[in-house]
């Protein structure tokens, strides 16, 4: 029979997470500026969050937004695989304490390992790095759990995102 928990720095916690942990080695993350990516991860976005809801692709459009700027932070296998990314929008006059976390994607063959949560938790490592005293973002329904999960809030009310018809709400990490 597996393990079902073990005790960790005085906690009990379930295996899964030792089992993620060992997935998790090898990950690599970096820093990327939006305008130097790679074609991929323009595609790996298009593909998870907009391709099944009617969006055209274009990269410089709506869903993309190249002139907003930031940084894309990539997590790779050590061997060049893409796992996932989250984008991180700069500072911006309207959000002076925060900044934006927009198309966090994992590939679907890497979720569930935990990709999504190491991404987030670099995100708000960077956030505080510059001085951010918040994380926002605009999350899709089936979601909300995920983002709940790593201490976001409720900061608006359900609407309708006018790109996708989807239902979102914006959340709230204050770091």
């Amino acid at each position: 029979m597996g393990c079902l928990a073990e005790v960790k720095g005085g906690l009990l916690v379930p295996c899964t997470y030792k089992a993620k942990e060992e997935a998790l080695k090898g990950v690599e993350l970096e820093l990327v500026p939006v305008e130097e990516v790679s074609d991929e991860i323009p595609l790996l976005v298009y593909n998870t969050l907009y391709l099944n809801w009617g969006v055209p692709y274009d990269p410089v459009e709506k869903w993309y937004d190249e002139a907003h700027g930031g940084h894309f932070l990539i997590a790779r296998k050590d061997d060049g695989t893409l796992l996932g990314v989250c984008r991180l929008l700069p500072v911006m006059p309207e959000t002076p304490t925060g900044i934006q976390i927009r198309q966090v994607v994992v590939t679907a063959d890497s979720q569930g390992m935990g990709i999504g949560r190491l991404l987030m938790l670099e995100a708000e490592k960077i956030g505080r790095a510059e001085g951010a005293s918040e994380l926002f973002l605009w999350s899709r329904m089936p979601a909300y759990r995920f983002y709940e999960s790593l201490g976001y809030i409720y900061t608006s009310e359900p609407w309708t995102s006018k790109l996708t018809g989807l239902q979102h709400r914006t959340m709230t990490k204050y770091l």
